[in-house]
């Protein structure tokens, strides 16, 4: 059974991000001591829905929608470290 934690979690079936985020999972490239596939996907998946468009960037919109991602990523980073150690 593969596994598309963040796809599946979002109900999202998206072959073109599944095979984009391939070289994230077993914590990065199978490093092992990356960070999980899993973490990057969630950051993925937030900024997919409350991220800037490429027509944004440079304008005052893109870098609130930039910002609230980053306020997004900030917490769930936090929690990871808080709970894992990582």
């Amino acid at each position: 059974m593969h596994h598309r934690c963040v796809q599946d979690a979002l109900n999202i079936q998206n072959d073109f991000i599944y095979k984009a985020a391939s070289g994230l999972a077993g914590g990065t490239g199978e490093c092992i001591d990356g960070k999980c596939g899993g973490v990057s996907g969630g950051i993925i998946a937030m900024s997919t829905f409350f991220g800037r468009t490429r027509e944004e960037q440079g304008t005052t919109k893109g870098r609130e929608d930039k910002y609230v991602s980053f306020r997004m990523a900030q917490p769930y980073m936090t929690s990871l470290w808080k709970n894992t150690g990582q």
